[in-house]
This record gives structure tokens, sequence and C-alpha cells, in this order.
């Protein structure tokens, strides 16, 4: 076996949970992007029935606890998603959710009346979890799991027996068979075709490799650097280095993705980056953000600096990436942006937001990509073909792209709404798309009560809704034509503008 000694000893995960709380560095907003023509929708989870006996004991403890970390959607239409709280894997298929693995009860609750984690292999519905985070699954399909409480690595097989494929539920730093490996809280997991296991042990500042056979060896070097987080007390802490992968040096890295060639994406959380390694090439590198070294020379700092900016990869910032997917239909990489609320694209070379805010601003709520807040996303799943997925973290969402109705109506501009397109035709005036105001506010299921010189009336699920005429409208065949976006989003709908198709797209929100 062969195993290090870190320079400086581990603060007590309580009291570096506490530590990392106040050491974020200070977060600067910034501007986000999006493609011309990108249509995406973003909706909660809600609340699932349980199966009977597969985890209703769960259903006792209080909603605003039911946080997920990462999710694994399986060929079956079926999807796991972990769960650190309830120290449990779930599973949500037909609109059920049941336990996947992990205890149904609670062993106890801790001082703030949590429950407690365990450390069990055996049957998965006797099997303890403590703190489970990343998720993957192999060529056979066995899941395997990042049990970041227990530091190790469990593997959930096709017979739903849990077993412990590396680490001994001990804190550590040490390579070897099995048991004789040790990790320090391992975020996340990822299996390639041959049975490899690739793990981001997140606290010891190392990606890891387990061969099939078990045997735990670590592909990068081990940061040296030591920090003081408060007088008097000294933390290890990551650092940042590109090069050969014996010799890269990573901070927290917590998200893993394999792409068609079998290299490695890794979300580098302390470090503010996402970093590629080549296997190939024998060398890491860093794909997508500005990263400045100079942070790993201070003493005081555990972190490199967060931002938030779209446009080239080596110039865009991130704050706290954490879970990443690899989309082989869309050939581009999905990150949880975290701390600004997002998620991320990495393509070509550039980096664009799929989903959340603009602004960098956390929050909650559904909707299409422009107006889906999201409160810290941990992780991101995306399936096969790249046209939807699952979000975790603060809230469990599910996401997906909009594609427009089939059999467009053959005129010069046309406006769908919702699953059809509308029977108008719109017309384009000095820059402004106008349409017919009564048979466009009918598609739009509401009715026109009044107009006057001024100002039009609607009526809208009972309510009414007034909207000022602009000097731009005008009367054609006995029908007044108006601004369609003025129209739509007095009603409260999303509008965009298409210019390559010369279509409008109105959605509710």
């Amino acid at each position: 076996m062969q195993s290090y000694k870190k320079a400086w000893p581990a603060v007590l995960p309580l009291f570096m949970a506490l530590m990392m709380g106040l050491s974020v560095p200070a977060f600067a907003f910034g501007e986000g992007s999006r493609p011309e023509g990108l249509l995406a929708e973003v909706k909660t989870l809600p609340d699932l029935q349980t199966a009977p006996g597969t985890g209703s004991g769960l259903d006792l403890i209080p909603h605003e606890w039911r946080i997920t970390e990462r999710s694994l959607m399986r060929p079956d239409g079926s999807v796991l998603l972990t769960d650190a709280v309830h120290h449990v894997i779930w599973k949500v298929k037909d609109g059920m959710k049941s336990v996947f693995a992990g205890l149904e009860l609670p062993l106890g609750y801790d001082g703030a009346d949590r429950p407690l984690g365990a450390y069990l292999d055996g049957a998965a519905d006797k099997s303890f979890f403590d703190k489970p985070v990343g998720i993957a699954a192999d060529e056979a399909g066995n899941v395997y799991v990042a049990d970041s409480g227990n530091h190790a690595i469990r593997k959930i097989d096709t017979q739903g027996q849990v077993t412990t494929v590396a680490g001994n539920g001990v804190l550590g730093f040490a390579d070897g068979k099995g048991a004789e490996a040790q990790f320090d809280a391992p975020e996340d997991v990822a299996v390639a075709k041959d049975g490899t296991i690739y793990v981001a042990d997140t606290m010891n500042h190392a990606v890891r490799k387990v061969d099939p056979d078990g045997e735990v060896s670590t592909l990068s070097a081990v940061s040296e650097r030591a920090v003081e987080v408060y007088p008097g007390v000294i933390s290890a802490a990551g650092s940042y280095k590109d090069g050969p992968i014996a010799e890269a040096l990573f901070n927290e890295p917590s998200g893993l993705a394999l792409d068609d060639k079998g290299n490695l994406y890794v979300s580098d959380s302390g470090n503010q980056v996402i970093r590629y390694i080549d296997f190939g090439a024998g060398k890491v590198s860093t794909v997508a953000g500005k990263m400045n070294s100079e942070y790993t020379q201070s003493t005081k700092a555990l972190y490199a600096d967060g931002g938030y900016r779209d446009g080239s990869a080596q110039q865009a910032e991130f704050s706290f990436p954490k879970g990443i997917a690899w989309s082989s239909g869309q050939q581009q990489l999905y990150v949880a942006d975290s701390q600004n609320g997002a998620i991320r694209v990495i393509k070509n070379n550039t980096v664009y937001t799929l989903l959340g805010s603009l602004k960098g601003e956390t929050g909650k709520g559904d909707g299409t990509e422009k107006s889906a807040a999201l409160d810290h996303p941990e992780g991101v799943s995306v399936d096969p073909d790249g046209s939807g997925g699952w979000i975790t973290g603060n809230g469990t969402r599910t996401w997906e792209l909009i594609q427009l109705p089939a059999g467009r109506p053959d005129r010069a501009i046309a406006a769908a709404y919702g699953t059809s397109w509308l029977s108008i035709q719109p017309e384009m005036k000095q820059g402004q798309i106008m349409v017919p105001l009564r048979d466009t506010a009918g598609g739009l299921g509401v009715s026109v009560m009044s107009v006057s010189k001024s100002t039009v009336a609607l009526q809208q699920d009972g309510r009414q809704v007034q909207f000022k005429l602009p000097e731009n409208i005008y009367t054609r065949e006995d029908r007044l034509y108006v601004p369609l976006r003025l129209l739509a989003e007095s009603l409260g709908k999303d509008v965009q503008w298409l210019r390559e198709q010369q279509d409008v797209v109105i959605r509710d929100k």
C-alpha cells in the first residue's frame, strides 16, 4: 500500500464547513449570455407520492430539508437522486418515488434535528450511507456512489446489494486495495467503459483512480499548501497547476465527467475553473475559467476569486462550479455553477448560460430559460440526445429544450404559442412585429373587452388586463393591428424573436 502524509493536519469536518462558509471570496456580479433561439423550460419536481414501504417514513421529515445532491438518468427511464440529508438514494419513476438504497427510517437525529448517517453494507434496503453525493453507473448497470460522509466509494449492484469498493469509513489519505485506501469527503465518481472508477477526492484536493480489481491510486499531485484560516488555526488547502498529470494540482475537485474519448473533465471548485485530463497526452489543462494562480502563494486565501462571465472559455468566470455532465449528442459540457445560480455550457471554446439569471443571481422559480431562477445548483444531468435532464441542489428540477411545433405555416413571419402555430399573419413595420388584435388575443386564450382611443381591456382567467395603445397602431380591413410583444407581455407571457427563422415564440412564464 502506498500512502501519503499531508504537511498539515485537516480541520474537523464540522469546523471545516463553518470555515468554508466564512472564507468564500467576495463575488462581483457579471454578465451572462445566451445564444439566440435557445428555448428551454425548468420545472420543480412535485412532492411525489412514495411507494408504500420504500421510504414513506422519510416523508415525516420537513420538506425544506429535501435537498438532493446529484442525479443519474438511467436507460429504463428512472432517475436516481442522492440525498445527503436523509442519507439515501431515491429512485423516481412513473411519477412515484422510492428509496433505491439506504434506510427508510432515520437511525436518530443530530443536534439540529437532522437525520444521522451511518456505514453498513448489505441489502440495499438495510444499508447505511452518510452524505452520499456523486453517482454514476457502469456498462452493466451497477451504480457507484461517492459516500462523502463515510469517505468511501460504494457500489449498488444489479441484485440490490451494497458493498464498499474502496475506503473504510475513516477519513484519511492513502492508496492501496479496497479497504486499505482512504479518502476525505469524496464528492463525485465517473466510471469508464473498462470499469475504472475515477474519484473526485474533494478535501484531499486530488483526483484518484480505482482499478477494476479495487486497487486505488492517486493520479494527480498532492497539495502541500496551508492556510491560516483563523489566528493559530491551520488547514491543509488546495492549489493549482496544469501540466503532466502526476504534477497537476487541484483545489477541492467536486465534479467529474468522461467524454467520448474516455478523457476526464474535472470541476475544480476551489480554483473556479473546469480542468481536463487527457490520458493519451498525459496532461492536465484548464479548458474554461479565468485562473489567477497568485492566490496559491497566499497563506490566507483558501480559494481563488469567483466571478461570472460568459464568452471565450479562457476569459469565462465561474463561482464554485460543482456537478458537470457530458453530452455525447451535443458534444458539450454542462456545468452546475452553484453560487451563480446557473447552468452553464462549454462548447467550441465558448461558455454560455443555458438556465438561470444572466446576472449571477440565485433564487427559486420555474419557467423559461429567462425567467427560471436556480438556488445553488449542485448537479446537472443530461439525457443522451441533450434535449433535457435534471438539476439538483436546493430544489430538485427538471429541464428541457423546447422545440417549435411541426407544420410551420407558409408565411414570411409565423407566431407559435404553446404546441401550435397561431392562425394569424404577423407583419414587420418599422422594426416591430404587428398583429391583428382580436385574432391574436383569441389565439392566446383571452377576450377583448373594449378598445378606446388609448387603451385596450382584455379578459384573462376572470380578471381584466389593460394596456395603453402606442402611436404606431393602424387599422386595415376593419382590423386593429398592435405590437405583438406589447400584447403578449401585457398578459405576462414570454416573447422571443428568432431572427434567422423569422419566427415569434410566445410561452407562458
